[in-house]
């Protein structure tokens, strides 16, 4: 820690209440968890300033062509965008390199860091994406391991990803869920429409292509203690089984964070069913004062959270982990099968599908979409979004534990005041989550740079399956299997061709080609799951 934070830390000892209320901001949550975590981060003078004199040098030392400029000239603490881009980043239509300028959106943090979008492969991409620093995680070293030692690594990555994502705290370990089925009903017509000719709601409806029964399955969360949070949690959604499903039938589903019709769409007709999680009801995607309320704040009884404890994309999984639970027990009447639960989700909602299986072994597949930082793709990889733009900003803070803080910033060991970042000492990293995922079938999809996936980092994601591979290969598994390259100047770079299904393997892939959203690459994740399961087991 430098002087400067020493003395920021020395003047603040601790002006926080006791216990948060209902009106603790995502500010002041944030900043009382810095406060435990002793962060610190030196603020730069001017970003413009320390761009000119320290990044573009460094950029023109390598031979990159790449410019920056502010969003607005005259607002140079403001986001950041590409003036001229650099033209390899991803294969465009023609398989060759694409022109990325003035396609990525570039935020600039207090520290000087900006979101980089040059690749390893081009002049000066090692020194900015991270690798002249950051080696292979001694985690996952994997020589004289055999499958029998593999256990006692898995312990040890699991603690480490705990401390970036948290744990579910001791008061977790004892809430009660009352769980009850509030309705049963058959679909087969779409809803009521409603005429603008006649401005009424038109009788009926239009026959659904696949119809279904649906059931609203609920948990109460309660704590026994006889704590009541200010917001009750619940676990609940909608779980649509197709029409017709057999009495006694026992049938995969996929639990979906959020909802998309889509999905449904594709999965009905291979006879899978698919339960909407409305995991906003169980923790909200918020800050503040929702930190000490709903399912995180009941566990612990409104107090401000340890840096140890779960962010919500943990409370998230929590929650899928407690489904499967009731799945299990003789309250399911429902045709599900408890052994066959997969779980999706996009984006943000991608992060956490991931971490709902690396958490929980019985997950038996999953598909996290354009999952980006803190989900498929490395931190310590520094292209599109960052780590610190998640555990440091108060919009998304609190998706991690205060633990996270650790590994923001500037290592003291730069001397350029840029690079390498105090994430290169992280012992885990988005491979580690792949790997306590081992040997379950993952398929990681997303968008392509170009329809705007940049921020996700679509190449980052297959980076980390292929780091992850040799954890499957171990457990008798197949990682990725992806052999296309792309050629920049003469070098052969393995890059995945846009629209082609990699899922021989135990670890899929597939980039889809269009922009953010999951859709597109459902038929492939189907076409994988189902060499894992048979919709006729009982």
């Amino acid at each position: 820690m430098t002087l400067s934070c020493l003395l920021a830390h020395a003047q603040v000892p601790g002006p926080f209440p006791a216990m948060p209320d209902g009106e603790t901001t995502a500010a002041e949550d944030l900043s009382r968890m810095m406060w435990q975590m002793h962060f610190c981060r030196d603020m730069l003078p001017l970003r413009a300033t320390h761009y000119r004199t320290a990044i573009l040098p460094r950029l023109q030392s390598f031979g990159s062509d790449v410019r920056l400029r502010p969003a607005v000239d005259s607002l140079p603490e403001g986001n950041w965008t590409w003036a001229t881009g650099t033209a390899t980043t991803w294969p465009g239509d023609d398989g060759r390199g694409d022109d990325m300028a003035g396609r990525n959106h570039i935020t600039r943090l207090g520290d000087g860091l900006w979101n980089n979008y040059i690749q390893a492969w081009e002049p000066g991409g090692d020194y900015f994406t991270g690798a002249r620093f950051y080696g292979p995680l001694a985690l996952h070293d994997l020589t004289g391991l055999t499958a029998a030692d593999w256990p006692a690594r898995r312990a040890r990555l699991q603690a480490g990803v705990e401390e970036i994502y948290g744990r579910a705290p001791d008061g977790a370990a004892g809430l009660r869920v009352e769980w009850r089925i509030d309705s049963v009903r058959d679909v087969r017509l779409s809803w009521p429409r409603f005429d603008r000719a006649c401005r009424c709601m038109t009788e009926g409806g239009e026959r659904l292509a696949n119809p279904f029964r649906e059931y609203t399955v609920t948990g109460d969360v309660v704590n026994p203690s006889g704590y009541v949070a200010r917001n009750t949690p619940v676990i609940t959604g909608t779980l649509r089984v197709p029409a017709g499903t057999g009495r006694g039938a026992k049938i995969p589903v996929v639990v979906i964070f959020g909802g998309d019709e889509s999905l449904w769409d594709t999965m009905a007709p291979a006879g899978i069913a698919v339960f909407f999680f409305n995991n906003q009801l169980l923790q909200p995607d918020r800050g503040g004062q929702d930190m000490s309320s709903y399912l995180i704040g009941l566990a612990g009884e409104g107090r401000w959270r340890a840096p140890e404890d779960w962010g919500t994309l943990v409370a998230w999984g929590w929650g899928v982990s407690r489904l499967i639970d009731f799945f299990e027990s003789p309250a399911n009447t429902t045709p599900v099968d408890a052994r066959r639960v997969g779980v999706t989700g996009h984006s943000r909602y991608g992060k956490a599908a991931l971490v709902a299986m690396a958490y929980d072994r019985r997950v038996a597949f999953a598909f996290p979409s354009s999952s980006g930082a803190m989900g498929a793709v490395q931190s310590r990889r520094h292209w599109g979004e960052e780590m610190e733009n998640i555990a440091a900003d108060p919009a998304a803070y609190y998706w991690l534990a205060g633990g996270s803080l650790r590994y923001v910033g500037l290592h003291p060991a730069s001397t350029d005041g840029y690079m390498p970042r105090r994430v290169m000492d992280m012992p885990v990293d988005a491979e580690s989550l792949l790997a306590l995922c081992a040997p379950r079938p993952v398929f990681i999809g997303c968008g392509r740079p170009q329809a705007g996936e940049a921020w996700v980092d679509p190449y980052g994601q297959y980076l980390s399956a292929v780091a992850a591979s040799p954890v499957y290969e171990l457990l008798g598994g197949r990682g990725l299997v992806m052999t296309d390259v792309m050629d920049f100047r003469g070098q052969a770079v393995p890059m995945p061709v846009i629209n082609r299904d990699y899922i021989e393997g135990d670890i899929a892939y597939r980039n889809h080609g269009g922009g953010h959203t999951a859709a597109p690459n459902y038929p492939a994740f189907l076409a994988f799951i189902r060499k894992y399961i048979h919709t006729n087991k009982k």
